[in-house]
């Protein structure tokens, strides 16, 4: 099966959804990416969102926009 995309483990699985829920429970009259991206920055680790990136990337049918912009804004000036 060459070109398959690699297979989710449950913690995977968990990362994503853990990210869709924050978004979805943002207030309608606030941006989105924005409220997500200071909440991932606060409460999840370099490596939490480094995985999260990863799995955007070789799962993109599986990572909204929302969770995919507040990635980036998350990780705008961070410095590794």
């Amino acid at each position: 099966m060459s070109g398959a995309e690699p297979a989710l483990t449950y913690e995977d699985e968990h990362l994503i959804a853990m990210a869709h829920q924050i978004a979805a429970n943002v207030p309608v009259d606030q941006d989105v990416s924005e409220r997500m991206a200071t909440h991932l920055r606060t409460f999840w680790t370099p490596v939490m969102r480094d995985r999260l990136g990863s799995l955007a990337i070789e799962h993109p049918d599986m990572v909204s926009d929302d969770v995919r912009d507040a990635l980036e804004r998350a990780n705008e000036g961070v410095r590794r």
